[in-house]
């Protein structure tokens, strides 16, 4: 039988309510053939769970394939980037070794610059008028969601049930 699944289960909601509107719900050859529709419709049921399950394992297992490749990119992106550093560090080594401040290829040049960055020798030193207080709130909603089990009535939360799909 080829239905979706909800036209299988509008298809065995309309057997049972069509068994209820019968003029004789116990005529034999009446429970015959619904028997057997529900035997078939049962076990296109049961065909369309088990598609669902091993799409959704499938998906599933695509889903962990992707992070064990996100992972391993990020390593070698790593990598790649420790190769960048070590490759500049050397340059920047010979063009300091040679007293040079450029070297000039056909496309590129390569020179010395320089930067600043801040050095800070003892933070205990540190005059309050360079610091920042920085207040950091955090919604304690264990706390939150264990006082609403225990039956305290708070207006600005309430406990959410949400139905899930599990597959065994």
């Amino acid at each position: 039988m080829k239905a979706a699944f909800h036209e299988i289960e509008n298809m065995i909601a309309q057997i049972l309510e069509a068994q209820d509107l019968a003029e004789d719900p116990n005529d034999p050859e009446l429970q015959k053939a619904l028997e057997a529709s529900l035997s078939e419709l049962a076990d296109a049921e049961a065909a369309k769970a088990d598609g669902v399950a091993f799409v959704v394992g499938r998906l599933k297992a695509e889903a962990d394939h992707m992070a064990e490749t996100i992972k391993s990119l990020q390593a070698r992106k790593r990598a790649k980037e420790n190769q960048i550093a070590n490759l500049k560090s050397y340059a920047l080594q010979v063009l300091q070794d040679n007293d040079l401040k450029n070297i000039k290829g056909e496309s590129k040049t390569l020179y010395r610059g320089t930067s600043q960055a801040l050095e800070i020798l003892d933070e205990a030193q540190i005059e309050d008028r360079f610091k920042e207080e920085v207040v950091t709130v955090k919604v304690d909603r264990k706390a939150i969601a264990s006082a609403l089990k225990e039956g305290a009535e708070i207006g600005w939360a309430y406990m959410k049930t949400s139905e899930f799909l599990g597959i065994r």
